[in-house]
């Protein structure tokens, strides 16, 4: 399944930057093009990262503008995904009271709010937090230009100030990736202290080894808090990504890039074929993906897999990870069988059931005998 930016939200944006991006003219995207190669780097250059953000970089108009234009609709197409496999949790809920912390904006609840059109009946009652006013102003202005019926408040203040309200939905997208030590510890504080007890937290992060890791490093501290992991993660098991410095663990999701998506990509040096980004679903409450996609959850023959599939030569191997940890799992193509035949379709992030299989080690091993269910949503 491919995810796609809303035709409304193209035409919005095509109004406000008065330009038709469902036919754009290169000459007039180029002015964003050298603005948002500033705002690449910046974010994703370690060596200069602390400097940029200290900038409050979403407080400058030509970077607000350019990164409403590109990176707002790309962010707001991740939530989709796992908005997808939180919907059995929410879909008879007739209202959701939601915070997005750290807005910027508004990536992340727009997302929700197209995706509630598609998928659920439901009205929303927002606080979008952030300490930009004047970010928080544009996200407001997109708001209504989407002529969205559910209610939007602002809250201008920088992270570690006081929420008394509880939210059923806690948003987070590319948050860990501007936060200090301290803020981080502060962020941690308002899950704790304003998810509901039955509420759900999404947390989104750039696939960035660096910043895909921190966010695997709170995953494993919220366990030990007490949280429970909805989603992606089939262990409760500290995450084995972290266990050597080399490794992460993101999602690559298939979608329609608009024309003038790549068009700037190609002047800024950017692949966005794929979505990549790494995420978790965390919860106060013991709830887990696999009670709805299978009725019980087998954190021994379940898996969620973690790498693209690999043809080999006489071979097909892809990784899997469970309360086995990362295992290899392969299985030698003379031993496919109509059993085990959904292998050869499997993508980044599925999530299988495997029986009557041989476990050696880190390595699972398939034969003519095992069988292999595809159970992703």
């Amino acid at each position: 399944m491919k995810f796609k930016v809303p035709d409304l939200l193209i035409s919005v944006l095509s109004t406000a930057f008065g330009i038709d991006l469902n036919n754009p003219e290169i000459k007039k995207l180029q002015p964003y093009s050298k603005t948002l190669s500033q705002v690449s780097t910046g974010l994703k250059k370690i060596t200069v990262r602390s400097e940029f953000l200290s900038q409050n970089y979403l407080e400058k108009s030509d970077i607000r503008s350019a990164y409403l234009l590109y990176y707002t609709p790309i962010n707001m197409v991740k939530i989709f995904y796992p908005l997808g496999e939180l919907l059995p949790q929410i879909k008879n809920k007739s209202n959701l009271n939601v915070l997005d912390i750290g807005s910027g904006l508004g990536a992340m609840s727009v997302g929700l709010c197209f995706w509630n059109e598609d998928n659920l009946n439901t009205t929303f009652d927002i606080t979008a937090y952030d300490q930009s006013a004047h970010a928080l102003k544009d996200f407001s202005e997109l708001f209504t230009s989407c002529k969205f019926s559910h209610q939007l408040k602002t809250v201008t203040a920088p992270i570690g100030g006081t929420m008394d309200d509880c939210y059923d939905l806690i948003l987070a997208g590319n948050l860990l990736n501007e936060l200090s030590t301290d803020e981080e510890g502060a962020f941690e504080s308002y899950l704790d202290q304003n998810l509901s007890e039955e509420g759900f937290a999404i947390l989104i992060e750039p696939a960035l080894p660096e910043t895909s890791r921190r966010l695997l490093s709170l995953r494993d501290r919220l366990l030990q808090k007490g949280f429970f992991i909805y989603a992606p993660c089939f262990t409760n098991n500290p995450c084995p990504a972290l266990v050597k410095s080399t490794d992460w663990c993101h999602h690559a999701m298939a979608w329609e890039r608009p024309e003038y998506i790549r068009l700037l990509d190609e002047m800024i040096g950017h692949v966005k074929k794929t979505l990549k980004f790494s995420y978790i679903i965390i919860s106060k409450n013991d709830h887990h993906l696999a009670d709805h996609l299978l009725g019980s959850r087998d954190s021994q023959n379940q898996f969620r897999i973690v790498s693209e599939l690999f043809k080999e030569k006489g071979r097909y191997e892809f990784f899997g990870c469970n309360d086995h940890g990362w295992c290899s799992c392969q299985v030698n193509k003379r031993d496919l069988t109509d059993e085990n035949s959904a292998i050869e379709n499997l993508i980044r992030y599925d999530t299988i059931e495997i029986q009557n299989y041989k476990s050696e080690k880190n390595r699972i091993k398939i034969d003519k005998n095992t069988v292999v269910k595809k159970i992703t949503q």
